[in-house]
């Protein structure tokens, strides 16, 4: 494919986020901006499977579009903008295309992150109100519409109780029941989750993705790719690793126990 393929994406019933998506075949950077133009979260990297992958995601969206908007293209509006060989760039456009300028921006997005975490750590207040603001604007904007389950917060009155896409959400339903997770801003089975988002487990992820994928239809596919593709591209398994409980006074193990531990794995894109 030749150019660069670029994706812009509104949260999905109101305008309050915006999901960029670039990549040069070499470079894949994936921005989430409030309404206010605020990045809020983002990702930049070099790994060949996944640019790939969204230049895969990218044809088929093409051609769904080209034919009619089947699949998924049809849950949501798509406008498609060809630009000619001897077109300028709009200005807007521009920027995205300067990843130098995109690396640096989202490394100094992680940093403030982990100043605040800092902070919270230190009992500063105005942190730890800064962290719970981040966290609630991307989470409240994520509520898939027609859904009760497919967001951060149900909005179901009782377990039975399903939205318009009944199917889609009993998928999030099930995957709300995960009882192995890691929420966000927290350590458990020894990793720190520094994401706005929980990160589950890579089983439960799996369960999520093949349920969606029986439903088949535009709002389960939706769903799919705001959680695969942006909410949760990371997973975890749990290993067993040999900790030292207690030492003797001159620094030998003299008690072991084997605890699990979690290690980071890639979940596959939607």
């Amino acid at each position: 494919m030749k150019g660069v393929p670029v994706t812009e994406v509104d949260s999905v019933d109101r305008p309050q986020l915006h999901l960029r998506q670039v990549t040069d075949g070499r470079h894949f950077v994936q921005l989430i901006y409030s309404g206010e133009d605020e990045l809020r979260d983002c990702e930049y990297v070099t790994h060949a499977p996944t640019v790939h992958a969204f230049l895969d995601t990218f044809r088929h969206d093409m051609e769904a579009v080209r034919h009619g908007g089947g699949g998924d293209a049809g849950a949501r509006n798509v406008t498609v903008r060809v630009l000619g060989d001897d077109e300028a760039l709009p200005d807007d456009l521009a920027a995205w295309l300067d990843y130098p300028r995109l690396r640096e921006a989202c490394e100094e997005n992680h940093n403030q992150i982990r100043r605040l975490l800092d902070g919270h750590q230190r009992g500063e207040e105005s942190a730890k109100h800064e962290l719970e603001r981040r966290k609630r604007s991307l989470q409240d904007a994520l509520m898939a519409p027609g859904t009760k389950w497919c967001g951060k917060h149900h909005r179901a009155d009782t377990y039975s109780s399903l939205g318009a896409f009944s199917h889609t959400d009993r998928c999030c339903r099930r995957h709300d029941q995960c009882k192995m997770a890691i929420p966000s801003f927290a350590t458990k089975f020894g990793l720190f989750n520094h994401r706005p988002f929980t990160i589950s487990y890579c089983g439960c992820d799996k369960r999520f993705r093949t349920c969606l994928k029986v439903a088949g239809n535009g709002p389960a596919n939706l769903v799919g790719k705001l959680f695969f593709n942006v909410v949760q591209t990371k997973c975890f398994v749990l290993k067993p690793k040999k900790v030292c409980l207690k030492t003797s006074w001159w620094g030998k193990c003299i008690k072991w126990q084997v605890k699990k531990q979690a290690h980071l794995r890639d979940n596959t894109p939607y």
